[in-house]
């Protein structure tokens, strides 16, 4: 008994009295079928059995005056398919999650040529999801929350013989995604209120916590309407440096603790409300160049946006030292 696929190989012993040439003639017939399977015509000779059967063999010698015939029976067994579904895979939420295919000679292989085959996908969900069993050459999972989804292909041949592989695809959760649905401000007055509206979504429908920072260290609950909706609203109090550039950020988290980038949504500039004039020089804080320090003449020697009354940086360089007050004094009492 041999399995389906293997090859045999057979050879003839013969002799002849007369030391004839003698003439091989070899015809394989296997179980239901009328034609011949395999014919040759060598003193050796192989076949391959493509299905479970039985598959006699004749073997005809003759010397041209008179023949012999030998007679053979093998008896093949079905060979089990092999199914090879590969390494496991890793996709990220909301992607299509790949799909799997029985290709013969790829994700499975049979030694018997002849077999025809049926499939059955099962898939198990760690997550709580009920997937049907599918039948057919492929698998397509398409969309799936986060989760382990045990896959196993079995494939069963037309005489019974099954196999199978399993293979692990692991979707990881995505973080919830932001969006603004209005347009900020680029720049608002000190004590002047904005409205910004946006949206938070969350594939799998994940129950979401957010918070609202302003970045003037006011942090606050945020409240999601059932879309996901929600307001930014905020007044800004007045500067110390007279103006500043603040970053707003929302930050969400879902239930399975994946977040949303720290990075800000927006960035608001806030100036002194319109005429405020802070240090009583005559020149609104608005366009002041040192809204602390009483500067009318406006001069900037450096040119770097701070007047001199309020710049002790006088190379500009960020440090202040004794270089600064070197060149400070060789200008001293001279005019810009």
């Amino acid at each position: 008994v041999v399995a389906e696929g293997t090859t045999i190989s057979l050879e003839s012993v013969s002799t002849d009295p007369g030391n004839d040439a003698l003439g091989f003639q070899w015809t394989v017939f296997k179980q239901g079928q009328a034609a011949p399977f395999a014919t040759g015509s060598q003193r050796t000779f192989s076949f391959t059995p493509n299905d479970e059967a039985a598959y006699a063999v004749a073997l005809v010698v003759n010397d041209g005056k008179s023949t012999d015939t030998a007679l053979r029976t093998f008896n093949v067994r079905n060979a089990l398919p092999v199914v090879t579904l590969g390494a496991d895979r890793v996709v990220t939420e909301g992607a299509t999650l790949p799909v799997l295919a029985a290709v013969k000679g790829a994700t499975f292989t049979d030694a018997g040529a002849a077999d025809t085959h049926t499939f059955r996908w099962t898939v198990v969900a760690d997550n709580g999801q009920v997937i049907a069993p599918v039948t057919g050459a492929t698998l397509a999972l398409g969309v799936r929350p986060s989760g382990k989804y045990l896959v196993t292909l079995t494939a069963t041949d037309n005489d019974g013989g099954a196999g199978s592989d399993t293979v692990l695809v692991t979707v990881n959760n995505a973080p919830p995604v932001l969006a603004l649905t209005s347009t900020p401000p680029a720049q608002v007055a000190e004590d002047q209120l904005f409205t910004v509206t946006g949206r938070l979504t969350d594939f799998a429908g994940d129950a979401l916590q957010a918070t609202a920072d302003y970045g003037d260290g006011t942090v606050v609950p945020l409240l999601l309407g059932t879309d996901g909706g929600f307001t930014l609203t905020h007044a800004y109090a007045k500067p110390t440096a007279g103006q500043a550039t603040y970053g707003v950020r929302v930050l969400a988290r879902d239930a399975e603790g994946a977040a949303t980038p720290q990075t800000p949504l927006f960035q608001v500039k806030v100036t002194p409300a319109a005429g405020t004039d802070t240090d009583g020089d005559g020149v609104p804080d608005g366009v002041d160049n040192a809204i602390l320090v009483a500067n009318p003449l406006q001069r900037d020697t450096d040119g770097d946006g701070i007047g001199n009354a309020a710049d002790p940086d006088y190379d500009n360089n960020g440090i202040v030292n004794f270089v600064d007050l070197a060149r400070l004094r060789q200008r001293f009492l001279q005019a810009d």
